[in-house]
């Protein structure tokens, strides 16, 4: 009910970035601004306001992929047993490292991948690269292609390292294994301090490597390899992961499935893909656990998350330990790029939340992803509104027990008795704070 009028008009707060103050390091953000209201928004006695997400209009002009965010990539090189003792990483003081940020746009899961084996393959074959520490030696280079296939039945990546002829396969001192350091990276990893802006901000989560499923809730890195041998049955493809620092040699990664003892024909069918399955108790057999999670390649930003600064005590959050949130509304994201993304009236007008101000005359507002990290609309502004309804607060009257109600009784007398006047007024007040209390 609207106090002015009486009726139930509402009040409609219209919002443009543009005209908001910038909050954000980087002037080019819009999505992180607050707004000071000239005519303040009061809130009359014994009334609550309540407030619900009008409308929204959202350009789909931000990326699946962005720096500091979810673009990092940590390749180490090295010989089979993850070391420099042997085979590929023989010669190497420091073991050779690709370390790249996906460049920031949309990508699907057929040009990520493509982008991935681009960069790697391009070092192995020519040694020299702009995203690695070291120039590989002319004796590893043109050996190895490292190969990824997307199964569209699955939703899921499958990994291997792949020596380009059936000669290279039969090395027996070029075994090489190639380490993604989702954990130990030392640029994206998430072993970083948590308070690094490059904590855990590698491509794992788009790319089938979310906690949850990778390895049983644990982040870990994850490596494929490949042990050549004269004979075809003799040869090893292995796919694992492992937490321990790529320099120790002994204890560093788990193998979760070898596939030994492969024909040409299992071969050519691609059996040596690393399929993210356990090794099921043995060495030369694939087990029924699987450990990469689908392919999401809108992972962080599936969803987008509109916050207040007046939004403090009607939303819970079980990202946050199930404690209130700032959180006003969440934004489904189902629009193609380029397009728009759009709440109407009918949508946002579902949930109202109640607001414990008495007075507004400022109002901060964020648009943030899955991480609560702004989101970049890449200059572009956007638009919103608020509904604020103004309602009677209700009177809620707590009832006391007969017991105490008898007691108090006793306790009057007392003070009356006593002439003690002034305590029996403070009782009086206390008694009416308790058993009427405004919600």
């Amino acid at each position: 009910m609207n106090f002015e009028t009486s009726t139930d008009a509402s009040r409609i707060f219209f919002i443009d970035s543009r005209d908001g103050i910038n909050e954000n390091s980087n002037p080019q953000i819009t999505t992180d601004f607050t707004l000071n209201l000239e005519d303040p928004i009061v809130v009359p006695n014994h009334h609550t306001i309540l407030m619900a997400l009008h409308r929204v209009n959202i350009p789909r002009t931000f990326y699946n992929f962005k720096k500091n965010r979810n673009a990092g990539v940590e390749i180490v090189f090295s010989g089979y047993n993850g070391a420099n003792t042997d085979g590929f990483g023989i010669g190497y003081a420091t073991l050779p490292r690709l370390t790249f940020e996906v460049n920031e746009g949309n990508y699907d899961a057929i040009s990520t991948m493509n982008l991935i084996l681009t960069r790697v393959n391009d070092y192995l074959d020519t040694g020299v690269s702009r995203f690695a520490n070291i120039v590989l030696d002319v004796a590893d280079r043109g050996i190895y292609e490292f190969d990824m296939n997307y199964n569209s039945d699955a939703l899921k990546y499958e990994w291997r390292i792949q020596p380009k002829t059936d000669a290279n396969q039969q090395l027996t001192t070029r075994d090489i294994r190639i380490s993604f350091l989702w954990k130990t990276g030392t640029n994206f990893g998430s072993d970083l301090p948590k308070e690094d802006i490059r904590h855990d901000t590698s491509i794992r989560q788009e790319v089938g490597f979310i906690s949850n499923t990778w390895i049983n809730t644990i982040i870990q890195d994850f490596f494929v390899g490949f042990k050549g041998a004269t004979l075809l049955v003799d040869r090893i493809w292995n796919g694992g992961y492992g937490s321990k620092p790529v320099s120790d040699a002994t204890i560093w990664g788990t193998e979760l499935r070898t596939a030994s003892d492969m024909t040409a024909t299992m071969i050519a069918n691609g059996i040596e893909f690393f399929k993210g399955y356990d090794n099921g108790g043995s060495v030369d057999r694939t087990g029924d656990i699987n450990y990469f999670s689908c392919v999401d390649m809108n992972y962080h930003t599936s969803n987008l998350y509109l916050h207040t600064s007046i939004t403090q005590h009607s939303v819970l959050d079980s990202r946050i330990g199930c404690r209130y949130s700032n959180i006003l509304a969440r934004i489904p994201v189902s629009v193609q790029s380029g397009e728009e993304v759009i709440v109407t009236p009918s949508d946002g007008s579902v949930h109202k939340l109640i607001l414990k101000v008495r007075e507004i005359t400022q109002l901060r507002i964020r648009l943030t992803d899955l991480n609560d990290k702004v989101i970049d609309l890449n200059g572009l502004d956007w638009t919103m509104s608020l509904e604020f309804d103004f309602i009677e607060t209700p009177e809620v009257e707590v009832k006391t027990s007969m017991r105490e109600t008898i007691e108090g009784r006793k306790y009057e007398r007392f003070l009356k008795d006593k002439g003690k006047l002034n305590e029996l007024r403070q009782l009086k007040v206390r008694e009416g704070q308790i058993k009427k209390v405004n919600v």
